[in-house]
């Protein structure tokens, strides 16, 4: 079985935060995320015929449709798309949803334009940033 988590980096730039502004925060699931925290990729709650060979995992801030539900500034509704295989390891492919909301290792990703990830790389949604990891497991 492969694992795949999105850790938690923190803010995409703080320096645009000014001063008198408030510290944001994110959640996963309804808790507090602190930096260096993962949380699995994984279905939870949207439509997906269990008969495909690739999962689909949604991310974003819809509690109906979102399989992973982050909240926080900039992430929409439905951020973005993980799509990979169930059952075997390797790259997985990401799907953003809108223009300008997505980047990958700091390189913007146009809204419905497909990205693969083998691991390791930066993910910035909206104002927050992560790393894709997966890992293989017994």
């Amino acid at each position: 079985m492969t694992v795949r988590s999105l850790v938690y980096l923190g803010r995409a730039d703080p320096s645009l935060r000014s001063a008198d502004e408030p510290d944001e925060e994110v959640t996963c699931e309804g808790e507090p995320l602190i930096v260096d925290a993962a949380f699995e990729l994984k279905r939870r709650r949207s439509p997906w015929s269990s008969q495909r060979t690739h999962e689909r995992v949604i991310v974003g801030s819809h509690p109906g449709r979102a399989d992973v539900l982050l909240v926080g500034s900039s992430i929409h509704s439905e951020h973005v798309r993980f799509y990979f295989p169930r059952d075997a390891e390797g790259p997985m492919d990401m799907m953003g949803l809108r223009d300008d909301s997505v980047a990958v290792n700091g390189e913007p990703i146009a809204a419905h334009s497909w990205t693969t990830l083998q691991g390791g790389e930066e993910i910035s949604l909206g104002a927050w940033r992560w790393r894709y990891e997966w890992s293989a497991t017994d």
